[in-house]
């Protein structure tokens, strides 16, 4: 979407900032040739943290990312940011899973103390880390939604 209509992104971005102007960050999902990450905006602080589970073995940084230009745009002044040392996939597929586990880790553990206490792990996730992350969120994610496990 940030490549084929950047204006819909940073009209979306303006709007969830300008809604939610009283919370202190946004979780922002971002999709990019076929891979997931995520993006932590501390709005107030002018602060982007990105979370990217092949951050080490792709070498990226925040310039690599399109969305990290359309957010200045969006919000009208420049922001620092931080390539956070996350837990990073050992194949190809595990994008997905591994952002659910951020967005949850930083509810659950971090947003309290974010960003003085984030994620310092950068080993691989396993696929029992996977199973695991299943298993804790699948039943909470099925009851909102009202639907029975039985």
């Amino acid at each position: 979407m940030c490549q084929r209509n950047p204006k819909a992104v940073t009209y979306h971005i303006l709007s969830l900032a300008t809604h939610h102007i009283d919370k202190d960050f946004i979780l922002a999902p971002y999709l990019a040739n076929k891979h997931w990450s995520l993006f932590i905006i501390a709005q107030h602080i002018r602060h982007v943290y990105i979370l990217d589970s092949t951050k080490i073995k792709c070498k990226k940084n925040a310039l690599d990312y399109r969305l990290s230009s359309l957010i200045p745009t969006a919000l009208g002044y420049q922001f620092d940011y931080t390539m956070v040392d996350c837990k990073q996939q050992k194949g190809g597929w595990e994008c997905g899973y591994m952002i659910l586990r951020h967005m949850f880790d930083f509810v659950n553990l971090y947003q309290k103390q974010f960003p003085d206490k984030t994620w310092h792990d950068t080993r691989e996730a396993t696929d029992n880390n996977i199973d695991t992350l299943l298993r804790k969120l699948m039943p909470k994610i099925f009851t909102e939604l009202g639907i029975s496990l039985v």
